[in-house]
């Protein structure tokens, strides 16, 4: 994920990048975002109402195009899908991208909202980037993202489908595509 992070940040040298979660681990989350690459960003910890943070990014930032990444645990899907309003107002383009980790049995996840695309791995969301045809994400980086994790990738699902778990110490690289709990059955 860090890679697709950085590659847009690349391809557009006036954008900024913020992490905003509903957890209050905040030296967890920068631990995180510093291991795993993700490139510098502002990052806004124990959130519970993370619509007035984003909305209050648009109204001072003024992008006109923002890429916004949850997964669909209770409650984000519906309330990053109420942004349109503000969006709207703007005069914002926004790509809501849902990582389909939860169930949406048994109450743990939620269906996506109309115009939010669903994803497994963060080459669904270049893909769909690319697709959109938004200078977001050229397709050279596409390209590079593609290269360098599709092989991994494989591997990693070719050991699943093998019957077997992949433990923490066995990744490929520093990314981790699949979760063995994963449910993608909202895509």
């Amino acid at each position: 994920m860090a890679d697709l992070y950085n590659a847009v940040l690349e391809s557009n040298l006036d954008s900024e990048i913020a992490y905003i979660t509903s957890s209050d681990r905040r030296e967890n989350q920068q631990k995180f975002l510093d291991e795993k690459g993700f490139p510098a960003g502002e990052l806004y910890t124990s959130l519970r109402n993370k619509k007035a943070q984003i909305s209050k990014l648009i109204r001072e930032k003024k992008p006109t195009e923002v890429i916004l990444i949850t997964d669909n645990k209770r409650g984000s899907t519906v309330e990053l899908n109420d942004l349109k309003s503000v969006a709207e107002l703007s005069a914002v383009q926004v790509h809501t991208f849902v990582r389909a980790l939860w169930t949406t049995k048994g109450n743990k996840g939620e269906p996506l909202a109309q115009d939010q695309y669903g994803f497994a791995t963060p080459l669904d969301i270049a893909l769909v980037l690319s697709d959109l045809g938004t200078p977001l994400l050229p397709e050279l980086k596409v390209a590079e993202i593609m290269e360098k994790h599709v092989p991994n990738m494989l591997k990693e699902m070719a050991y699943y489908l093998s019957g077997r778990k992949l433990h923490r110490d066995q990744f490929y690289g520093k990314d981790r595509y699949f979760e063995s709990w994963q449910s993608c059955e909202v895509l």
